[in-house]
């Protein structure tokens, strides 16, 4: 009941009372009820158009390598228990996850989520700054208020560099400038439990106020994997593939 409730949050009621309807005809219940009202989310944020939420999220058992960050996964867990932290009770700030392109940063976002129970919303800063939706800064607002809405949850800024520079921040006065203000402010003083992973894979772009401590709780390299993780990839490739 707690999953499904984590679940339904952010739904309005409109779409609750249809999504427990349509649970209630199907006779679906446990996970698969979870995963329903989840699919039902995701369409509704399909439709406003700046966000998605990913449906599809491995464990880290699908993940080879990275012992650094599974280990600060495992020790979050074990300080505040996996039910404390998938109703959102001493959620952290956020990662910021950079390396090489292709080794696997998107993928361990996922896990977390997966790990942690939570819904996963990815943002992607080139529809904020589209002007589709309104202003970059009208857009990156909405989307934080949907993630607000729904948590506790995980919200995903893939390739945050491709929003947030620090060519945009000299800049003076313009839209990248207002979006970095925003978003600080945000991180800052955010009350719902919203945990940020951001992927980067040129960090020297991210101006230093997003770096400091108090932003992330930790900034991890994602490199090429050695002999041992490579090995545990193939191992899990192998297996999918029986």
């Amino acid at each position: 009941l707690e999953r499904m409730v984590v679940a339904a949050r952010g739904l309005d009621l409109t779409d609750l009372e249809r999504a427990i309807r349509t649970l209630r005809l199907a006779d679906m219940t446990g996970a698969d009820a979870v995963r329903a009202l989840l699919e039902n989310k995701r369409r509704i944020l399909q439709q406003s158009g700046i966000m998605e939420l990913v449906i599809d999220t491995d464990g880290s058992d699908q993940l080879g390598g990275m012992e650094n960050l599974k280990q600060w996964l495992k020790r979050r867990e074990t300080a505040f228990g996996l039910e404390g932290i998938s109703s959102g009770v001493g959620l952290p700030k956020g990662v910021l996850i950079m390396g090489v392109a292709g080794c696997g940063k998107s993928l361990f976002v996922k896990a977390i989520a997966a790990e942690w129970r939570l819904p996963l919303i990815r943002l992607d800063m080139s529809t904020v700054y589209s002007g589709v939706f309104g202003s970059p800064e009208a857009s990156l607002n909405q989307a934080f208020k949907t993630a607000e809405a729904v948590a506790p949850c995980v919200l995903w800024i893939d390739e945050i560099e491709s929003g947030i520079t620090t060519h945009g921040f000299k800049s003076e006065g313009g839209a990248s400038s207002r979006i970095l203000g925003s978003f600080l402010t945000w991180m800052q003083e955010k009350k719902e439990p919203v945990f940020v992973a951001a992927t980067a894979n040129a960090i020297e772009m991210l101006p230093a106020e997003v770096l400091r401590k108090g932003r992330f709780d930790e900034i991890f390299y994602v490199g090429l994997p050695e002999t041992a993780a490579r090995e545990e990839i193939f191992r899990i490739h192998l297996a999918k593939r029986n």
